[in-house]
């Protein structure tokens, strides 16, 4: 369902920032990719967070699709997403995130790939399995609980062999 944005104002904003940073990751020409120019995309990122930081300033709550509508919703976890130069925004997006989609005010699988792409930036194993590098899947916290955790943000279970080869204690311990 496709809700109407309460501030349709900010929505149109957020998609213009999104596009912002989509043109600096591989705008077309003539029909083509072009070569991606890594300080353009460090430029859109810079000025799509400042910008960002400003309109949580404002808001002082998260924009889900509650109140900006489905895709500028989708914009705003994006600019989020690509924050990860800037780990207090990416902070203060997860503290408003939160809430926002235990209220179901923003869709659940952003606070999860949010969270993920946060926690492996910083070293950090992830939670939700989101993240992955050129082997694979990237390290997950508690991967016994993984798909749980994934159902209830919305997300589809992963098959656990898919995992990368973690210590499993109670398995070693013969113990189920």
């Amino acid at each position: 369902m496709t809700l109407q944005p309460q501030q349709p104002a900010l929505a149109a904003e957020l998609l213009q920032h999104l596009d912002l940073g989509n043109r600096a990751r591989g705008a077309r020409t003539g029909g083509y990719l072009r070569t991606l120019d890594l300080d353009e995309v460090r430029a859109a990122d810079n000025a799509n967070s400042q910008w960002f930081r400003n309109v949580l300033d404002a808001l002082k709550r998260w924009p889900g699709h509650a109140l900006v509508g489905d895709r500028a919703g989708r914009a705003a976890w994006l600019i989020a997403q690509r924050a990860e130069h800037d780990r207090a925004l990416q902070e203060r997006c997860l503290a408003l995130l939160t809430p926002a989609a235990a209220a179901k005010t923003a869709d659940p699988r952003h606070l999860a790939f949010l969270t993920d792409h946060y926690m492996v930036t910083g070293g950090l194993a992830q939670l939700f399995g989101t993240q992955y590098g050129p082997e694979g899947i990237l390290p997950v916290h508690d991967p016994d609980h993984l798909n749980d955790r994934r159902l209830a943000h919305g997300l589809c279970p992963l098959p656990l062999y898919a995992l990368p080869e973690q210590p499993r204690p109670h398995l070693l311990a013969g113990t189920l």
